[in-house]
């Protein structure tokens, strides 16, 4: 819990910098996103009351006895733990790169929209206690994948002339 404060400092003080010098900088935004790219994916396996039980599910996904094959998970997340897995069935690789995953997007589209970098990523990261909790806890991992594929429709949306196209879909 106390590196989530000192994260919150962190990016307040960027955000106060960028305020008052009236200067977007790129390199604090990189920084504070690497921070928060680095709470996540760097974590340990028994962070938060449910990283576990993700882990578990994703080292044997064939193993009728994890919590998350009784409980069930959305076919997409599968297809993604799957992925995942060709490349390596270590834990830590897997916290790493569901991190990147639904952190990049966003990452890129507040990057490309916003006028004001380092303060978007503090409303993002203060937008309610749901990010709190995903920096904590793991559960709300698979929401902001779902979150992340929005920021890449909007993003393909927006270069596309605000038309539909596959990229978008």
């Amino acid at each position: 819990m106390e590196e989530f404060f000192y994260l919150y400092v962190i990016i307040l003080f960027f955000v106060l910098r960028e305020v008052l010098m009236r200067k977007v900088t790129n390199k604090g935004f990189c920084l504070c996103a690497f921070l928060m790219l680095a709470m996540v994916g760097l974590r340990d396996i028994h962070c938060g009351a449910d990283t576990w039980n993700y882990c578990d599910f994703f080292v044997n996904p064939k193993k009728s006895t994890t919590y998350y094959s009784i409980q069930g998970v959305e076919p997409g997340f599968r297809v993604l733990n799957s992925i995942i897995g060709i490349f390596s069935h270590n834990e830590n690789f897997y916290l790493f790169v569901t991190a990147l995953i639904t952190f990049c997007p966003i990452y890129w589209y507040i990057g490309k929209y916003s006028s004001c970098k380092v303060m978007s990523l503090f409303v993002f990261l203060t937008f309610g206690t749901a990010t709190m909790m995903y920096f904590m806890s793991f559960y709300l991992m698979r929401q902001y994948l779902s979150i992340a594929f929005l920021s890449l429709a909007i993003v393909f949306y927006k270069k596309n002339n605000e038309k539909i196209n596959k990229n978008v879909v």
